[in-house]
Protein backbone atom coordinates (compact mmCIF):
# COMPACT_ATOMS: atom_id res chain seq x y z
CA UNK A 1 0.00 0.00 0.00
CA UNK A 2 1.73 3.51 -1.31
CA UNK A 3 1.05 6.19 0.97
CA UNK A 4 1.45 9.88 0.22
CA UNK A 5 1.99 12.43 2.99
CA UNK A 6 1.07 16.03 2.64
CA UNK A 7 2.68 18.95 3.88
CA UNK A 8 0.81 21.70 5.22
CA UNK A 9 2.07 24.79 6.27
CA UNK A 10 0.66 26.20 9.30
CA UNK A 11 -0.91 29.37 9.56
CA UNK A 12 0.31 32.21 10.93
CA UNK A 13 -0.78 33.54 14.30
CA UNK A 14 -2.96 36.67 13.49
CA UNK A 15 -0.77 39.80 14.30
CA UNK A 16 -1.35 41.03 17.69
CA UNK A 17 -3.50 44.08 17.90
CA UNK A 18 -2.33 47.09 20.27
CA UNK A 19 -5.54 48.35 22.00
CA UNK A 20 -5.68 51.75 21.89
CA UNK A 21 -7.28 54.81 23.44
CA UNK A 22 -7.95 58.40 23.75
CA UNK A 23 -7.64 61.30 25.93
CA UNK A 24 -8.93 64.96 24.68
CA UNK A 25 -9.60 67.70 28.01
CA UNK A 26 -10.25 71.54 26.98
CA UNK A 27 -10.23 73.97 30.51
CA UNK A 28 -12.47 76.11 29.58
CA UNK A 29 -16.58 75.35 29.35
CA UNK A 30 -17.06 78.20 26.70
CA UNK A 31 -18.80 76.61 23.51
CA UNK A 32 -15.86 77.51 21.27
CA UNK A 33 -13.84 75.18 23.33
CA UNK A 34 -16.33 72.50 24.03
CA UNK A 35 -16.62 72.08 20.31
CA UNK A 36 -12.86 72.18 20.21
CA UNK A 37 -13.51 69.16 22.75
CA UNK A 38 -16.00 67.52 20.33
CA UNK A 39 -13.67 67.78 17.47
CA UNK A 40 -10.62 65.93 19.07
CA UNK A 41 -12.95 63.12 20.56
CA UNK A 42 -14.47 62.69 17.17
CA UNK A 43 -10.96 62.93 15.53
CA UNK A 44 -9.16 60.40 17.43
CA UNK A 45 -11.88 57.75 17.63
CA UNK A 46 -11.86 57.78 13.77
CA UNK A 47 -7.98 57.87 13.69
CA UNK A 48 -7.95 54.70 16.35
CA UNK A 49 -10.93 52.81 14.23
CA UNK A 50 -9.25 53.35 10.72
CA UNK A 51 -5.27 52.29 11.68
CA UNK A 52 -4.53 48.64 10.98
CA UNK A 53 -3.85 46.77 14.13
CA UNK A 54 -5.26 48.91 16.47
CA UNK A 55 -8.48 47.62 18.35
CA UNK A 56 -10.67 51.49 19.53
CA UNK A 57 -10.74 50.83 23.31
CA UNK A 58 -12.74 54.27 24.21
CA UNK A 59 -12.01 57.95 24.19
CA UNK A 60 -11.29 59.59 27.67
CA UNK A 61 -12.48 63.55 27.59
CA UNK A 62 -12.65 65.78 30.27
CA UNK A 63 -14.38 69.03 29.72
CA UNK A 64 -13.89 72.73 31.06
CA UNK A 65 -11.69 71.33 34.39
CA UNK A 66 -8.19 72.72 35.40
CA UNK A 67 -5.73 71.70 37.53
CA UNK A 68 -4.17 69.03 38.24
CA UNK A 69 -4.31 65.56 36.91
CA UNK A 70 -5.96 64.58 40.25
CA UNK A 71 -9.20 66.82 39.28
CA UNK A 72 -9.92 65.37 36.08
CA UNK A 73 -11.97 62.15 36.34
CA UNK A 74 -11.71 60.90 33.07
CA UNK A 75 -7.79 61.21 33.28
CA UNK A 76 -8.16 58.82 36.01
CA UNK A 77 -10.21 56.48 34.62
CA UNK A 78 -8.10 56.46 32.06
CA UNK A 79 -5.16 55.92 34.05
CA UNK A 80 -6.81 52.74 35.79
CA UNK A 81 -7.62 51.35 32.40
CA UNK A 82 -4.19 51.56 31.62
CA UNK A 83 -2.81 50.07 35.01
CA UNK A 84 -5.69 47.29 34.58
CA UNK A 85 -3.71 45.84 31.57
CA UNK A 86 -7.00 47.62 29.28
CA UNK A 87 -4.93 49.73 27.23
CA UNK A 88 -1.49 49.61 25.46
CA UNK A 89 -1.69 52.94 23.48
CA UNK A 90 -2.75 56.73 24.69
CA UNK A 91 -3.10 59.54 21.79
CA UNK A 92 -3.76 62.76 23.13
CA UNK A 93 -1.65 65.49 21.58
CA UNK A 94 0.92 63.18 21.61
CA UNK A 95 1.22 58.95 21.46
CA UNK A 96 2.27 58.19 24.84
CA UNK A 97 3.18 54.38 25.76
CA UNK A 98 1.92 52.01 28.21
CA UNK A 99 5.22 52.21 30.44
CA UNK A 100 4.62 56.53 30.57
CA UNK A 101 1.91 56.27 32.17
CA UNK A 102 2.41 54.42 34.70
Amino acid sequence: MLMTVTKIQAAAPPPSLTRAAAYSRVSDGKNAMLHSLSAQVSYYSALIQQTPGWVYAGTYADEALTGTKDARPAFQRLLRDCRAGKIDLVITNAVITKGQLL
